[in-house]
């Protein structure tokens, strides 16, 4: 198994520069009775997923509204004047806080020691939304051209399901977003939690299956809790794998 702080080195050299310091306790709760009978790991993608929802939210606040005051994480690749080194932070500050949070709640729950998350699984979470986060301009182009690809999306107005509104997959195949359609995209991520949530998972899958997954598969090696996209519907994950009939 690769080691995560190797793989992930950026990233967790990142997180290392931050100010928030995640407390691991020993705590030996009740917890999950189910987890703890079969010795199951807790999944990593809600939180992962969560992230990435969140990132949505921020970027269209900052691009709706007259400027940040700095009270909006910077996690707009194509905002003007943005280093690619201030979104990696801003992104790996959102996992922390995160887990930090998830931390706390895991002590006052007095969950058990298998349902926390061990460091090397906080490494990869945080890898992962930076990851997804740096690229996100990319992962949307990419499953705007998917989803357009699949008919029966457009048959059925499906659209929602995979948080993209219909305006943005019409035309001649522009993945790129600009003007009032671009504008009207991040109020409609802005404004609607489950839209945001569904673009969410699936920049994740998309991330997983065409740059995780190959990178691991390159060196033979593998991560905490692995990358298999297990949290969407089987015809939601056939379109972004194109195997849709």
């Amino acid at each position: 198994m690769i080691t995560p702080a190797k793989y992930f080195a950026f990233t967790f050299a990142l997180s290392c520069l931050l100010p928030t310091v995640i407390a691991f306790s020993s705590n030996s709760g009740s917890g999950d009775v189910v987890r703890a009978s079969t010795g199951n790991r807790p999944s990593l993608h809600p939180i992962v997923i969560n992230c990435i929802s969140d990132a949505l939210r921020y970027r269209s606040l900052a691009h709706l509204t007259a400027g940040n005051d700095g009270t909006i994480p910077t996690v707009d690749v194509e905002q003007k004047g943005v280093k690619p080194i201030d979104i990696a932070m801003a992104a790996s500050q959102m996992a922390t806080d995160a887990l930090a949070n998830r931390e706390i709640a895991c002590k006052a729950d007095e969950s058990s020691d298998l349902d926390k998350f061990v460091e090397a699984e906080y490494q990869v979470i945080a890898g992962r939304v930076v990851g997804v986060v740096m690229r996100i301009p990319d992962l949307e182009s990419t499953l705007r051209s998917k989803v357009r690809s699949a008919p029966w999306v457009k048959k059925y107005k499906d659209y929602s399901s995979f948080g993209v509104i219909e305006a943005e997959c019409d035309g001649d195949g522009n993945d790129v977003l600009s003007g009032e359609l671009k504008d009207s995209c991040l109020t409609c991520l802005k404004d609607d939690p489950l839209l945001r949530m569904n673009r969410a998972e699936c920049l994740l899958a998309i991330f997983l299956d065409e740059v995780e997954k190959p990178k691991l598969e390159l060196l033979g090696e593998s991560l905490p809790g692995g990358c298999d996209v297990d949290f969407m519907s089987s015809d939601r994950l056939e379109v972004l794998r194109g195997s849709f009939q």
